[in-house]
């Protein structure tokens, strides 16, 4: 009777519905391992790329933020060595799996030189690299640790520049604000006011695209991605009229009133909106601009 019993009730659990819950949990899970093995070139990298992406997906705590992971990955025919910490996840998985800037492949142009200004770690930077290997990536990054961590992910493009700066309306010096424990959300304390005291400050140069142009320290980009946490405009101000030698604007603005303020502008230069999407339920938009 009591083996009877046990297999009636293993029978009953084993016939139960699966709910909606444990169905997105299994295919968050058979995403995240798809992705690991596709983007991993070897089982190493592979096996650490899981076990980076597991535990944030399912709210689980980040263990040693700051530890750095070097991966040897691969995307579009194209193989990179990446250093990576746990904290910046998030950032990979919207760069190389979900591929926010995807749709730059749709405009039918080939850039040879694209500013990726807000460069953080560098993974734009190498998303772009295995998408037009010939271009000359040039990174922007205000901050001393993404800047560090997108020197080393910067060596495998071989045609690059990167900068210890920030971008703005005028040359000038500003405070940086900075998160340790998040991938994304440094900005110049001046486009956030109210930040608290949990933020760290760090005076950091601020140029004007202009300038370095004119200097003869950067080329005239035919491409620019911008992600500067709501320097969005004084960033595009900051090109003047080089506005004019620029094809393609990848661009992720944080208010309706910056939105607005932008597209006035770059419409002066004869841009148009190409695609635009909002990041879930915020004001938050990703928009492209072409000529």
């Amino acid at each position: 009777m009591l083996v009877n019993r046990g297999l009636a009730k293993f029978s009953g659990n084993l016939h139960k519905p699966i709910g909606c819950s444990e169905m997105n949990k299994i295919r968050k899970l058979l995403e995240i391992l798809y992705f690991a093995v596709s983007f991993g070139k070897n089982v190493r990298s592979r096996l650490f790329l899981f076990y980076l992406l597991l535990r944030p997906a399912f709210g689980k705590s980040k263990s040693n933020i700051e530890h750095v992971y070097q991966l040897y990955c691969q995307f579009n025919k194209k193989e990179v060595n990446l250093s990576l910490r746990p904290v910046d996840v998030i950032i990979l998985r919207e760069m190389f799996e979900w591929q926010d800037y995807k749709v730059v492949q749709k405009y039918e142009y080939k850039p040879k030189v694209i500013w990726d200004i807000g460069a953080n770690v560098g993974l734009a930077g190498l998303y772009f690299y295995c998408l037009y290997p010939e271009a000359m990536i040039v990174g922007f990054e205000p901050s001393d640790k993404e800047y560090n961590l997108a020197c080393k992910n910067y060596k495998n493009i071989p045609r690059h520049k990167i900068f210890n700066i920030a971008l703005g309306k005028e040359n000038t010096s500003a405070n940086f604000l900075s998160d340790t424990k998040r991938a994304g959300g440094q900005c110049l304390e001046m486009h956030r006011p109210n930040a608290d005291y949990f933020w760290e400050r760090k005076q950091v140069s601020v140029r004007r695209a202009e300038s370095l142009i004119e200097a003869q320290e950067c080329d005239i980009p035919d491409m620019l991605k911008i992600d500067v946490e709501g320097g969005e405009y004084d960033v595009l101000t900051g090109f003047s009229e080089y506005l004019h030698y620029v094809r393609e604007i990848m661009i992720e603005i944080h208010t309706t009133d910056l939105y607005e303020k932008c597209r006035s502008l770059v419409e002066q230069y004869g841009f148009r909106i190409y695609q635009e999407e909002k990041k879930g339920n915020t004001d938050v938009r990703l928009v492209c601009f072409v000529k």
